[in-house]
Order: C-alpha cells, then structure tokens, then sequence
C-alpha cells in the first residue's frame, strides 16, 4: 500500500547529490556516511570485481508510521557494453534464514501489519528477537552470485518516484545512479526496535572518455563501481520504530506475557507487562514487596496493615465476619482444611457438599443449593 504522507512524514527524499565527495559543493549541511547504516562491511564477489555488496537492514514495504524492515543486500553494478558503463544499484536476498529477521517496526501508538494505530493486546504478537548487527547477521551472508536479472527483491519494494520516499534510478549525468530508501541508522539498546532514516544509496565509479565530435561515448575506460550510503540531516528525518510487542518511548514498554523485569507480570486486560508479582506494588516507576505483615494493594499502589480480625476489602481493611465457637464445631468432622474453611462460609458452590454435626451433635452433611448452604443432616443409609 502506497501513503501520499510518507515524504511529509519523512523528510523530502531528495537523493544527496554526490554523497561520496565529503565537502564538495556549496551544501556544509551534516552528512551521515556510510558505515552507519552497515550490517556487513563492503566486499567485492569472488566472480565479479565489477561490484560492491554490502548488507543492510531495509524497509521493502513503507506506510506511513513505519515499514517492513527485513536483511537485504545491496549491491554496485556495472554491465557495460563495448566497454561502456552501465551502473546502477541492485537489491537481493543475502544468502541464508533471512525471513527471521522480517518484521513490521512501527512508531509508538501503532502496530501490526501496516503500522495502523493501536496497541498490541496479546502476547502472540510479541516477538522475542534483540535487534542488532550481530543478531541481524546471524545465520546469513553475502549471496555472491546471481546475474543482472535474477535474485532482485525490487518487486518486494514499494518504489513511488512522485509521493514515497522510495526512489530508485535516478541517474545522473555521469551514468552513475542514486536511491533513496528507508534503513536502519541504529538499532536500540535494548534491542526493542531501530532509528530508521531516509538514505541514499549510490552506486558510482567508472572512468571514461567521450569523443567530443561525436553524440556518443566512442573510447569508454571504467574499472569498479563503488557502493556509498549517506543522508543529509538537514532534509532527512529519523524515527524510532519499535518490534512487534513493544511499544512506549524508546521501546520500553511490553506487552509480552514472558516480561523482562522478573517483579512484574502480564496484564491480560490491559495488554501490558504493567502488573506487579504478588505482594509487591509500583513505587518510583518500579515493583517493590511489602513488608512483613502487609497486604498489597495494586489497584491503590499501597500496602496495608490489617488486624487479624481485618482482611481487605475494595483496598481498604475490613473487619471479617464473626463466627462462633458453636458454628465452627459443627464443621469440625471435615478432613481437610480446604472443606472446613467451605463449611463455615456462608456462601458456596452448588452441588458442593461437606461434613457437619447436626444441632444433636451427630455426624451429618450438608449440600450447597442456591449459594448457599442447607440444614446439617444425617445421611440415611438404604
């Protein structure tokens, strides 16, 4: 899908004009070079000394509040004909599991496919990769062969010359061409998402003669192209962009059931890893226990001392109901604590019944119908 405000979101995806001559020219704007935006250092293939390749993480689909990054391998061409240059950029798939490193990284407030505003609300969205060069790499490596025709992803890649800010081929007058597409500048700390930034992607290189009494290159001399990456920050803007998951500023904030911090918990309603363990409370942005003897509160953020003949209610301590000494004896005969403590109450489960000793203390039983308990009987035996 293609957005008309992407370039408006973005910065102008104006390409940098001769990204590789640092100071030429009468633009001082700051520029950002090319190992920022590198997975894998620069290499020529084995069976091609005319091209560079080196590995990026790149969007191949871009909305409006993100885009679908995935490891890509750009590469400087250079087929020429009757010794002519013909240079431009190709884009490939690295050799390798490249599909796991796939994924829709999207502006805070927004999430899944296409970036649409929202939160993540479960915890099947989450993904529990860390974003870095070093895991991004794992398990891929430069694709050193494929011809001029196979192996491009540029299909896979929104190109919108007019309204995105994915442009390709725009050539200049020396034969060499000049992209503008969205990458990754830096990856976060705590591995939860990118700065993602316009670039251009040039390939460039080549020497070559021209015959001045003649409409056409004539005597053409070029040796390797050359790969450069490079945006100019006074058009170019940067966003940070986040794993599916993850959400807040820089990241930060999961909605993954299997939470980072050991104290806190998933929160089902709410989607987030917002919840304290048992017992423990948020305090100055972080779960912290009560003390011995204290009742947590979460919907209050506060601890709570109770008399023993308190217990908490709606977050405050209320006094318990009283029972006598007569009404607990009649729930003696039961085995186990956990009947016992359903004798005394006064409400239960249907169809649940326990022991109990009738008003001439003689052993009985007494089954819940409606909620609540019936008279203590003694069982008849056929």
């Amino acid at each position: 899908m293609r957005y008309r405000t992407v370039d408006t979101a973005w910065g102008t995806p104006q390409p940098v004009q001769k990204p590789w001559e640092f100071g030429i020219g009468h633009d001082s704007t700051t520029r950002i070079p090319d190992k920022t935006f590198w997975l894998m250092d620069k290499k020529r293939a084995a069976n091609a000394n005319d091209e560079a390749i080196i590995m990026i993480y790149s969007a191949r689909q871009i909305v409006a509040h993100g885009g679908y990054f995935c490891v890509t391998q750009a590469r400087s061409r250079n087929q020429g004909t009757s010794g002519c240059p013909k240079i431009w950029t190709q884009y490939q798939n690295p050799d390798g599991d490249f599909e796991k490193t796939c994924f829709w990284l999207c502006e805070p407030g927004y999430t899944g496919e296409e970036c649409k505003p929202g939160k993540a609300k479960s915890a099947t969205q989450c993904m529990y990769t860390k974003l870095s060069p070093e895991t991004l790499r794992d398990g891929v490596s430069y694709n050193e062969s494929g011809d001029y025709d196979r192996a491009s992803v540029e299909s896979n890649m929104i190109t919108n010359d007019y309204q995105g800010f994915f442009r390709f081929g725009h050539r200049n007058k020396n034969s060499d061409e000049q992209d503008v597409i969205l990458i990754a500048q830096s990856y976060l700390d705590n591995g939860h998402g990118i700065v993602a930034s316009p670039a251009t992607v040039s390939a460039h290189g080549g020497m070559w003669e021209r015959d001045d009494y003649a409409d056409s290159w004539t005597d053409c001399k070029y040796g390797d192209s050359n790969l450069t990456i490079t945006a100019k920050t006074k058009n170019y803007k940067t966003k940070t962009l986040c794993m599916p998951g993850f959400d807040g500023p820089d990241c930060t904030t999961s909605v993954c059931s299997a939470c980072e911090d050991p104290l806190t918990r998933f929160n089902e309603k709410s989607g987030y890893c917002s919840d304290c363990i048992e017992n423990h409370i948020h305090k100055d942005g972080k779960c912290v226990p009560c003390a011995a003897g204290e009742t947590a509160v979460p919907e209050k953020d506060i601890c709570l001392t109770c008399k023993k003949t308190e217990y908490v209610k709606d977050g405050a301590c209320a006094p318990r109901e009283q029972i006598s000494k007569q009404e607990l004896y009649k729930c003696y005969p039961n085995d186990s604590a956990t009947d016992f403590a359903l004798c005394i109450n006064k409400t239960c489960d249907n169809g649940k019944v326990v022991k109990c000793l009738t008003e001439n203390k003689r052993l009985g039983e007494k089954k819940c119908t409606g909620g609540k308990w019936g008279e203590c009987a003694v069982v008849k035996k056929n």
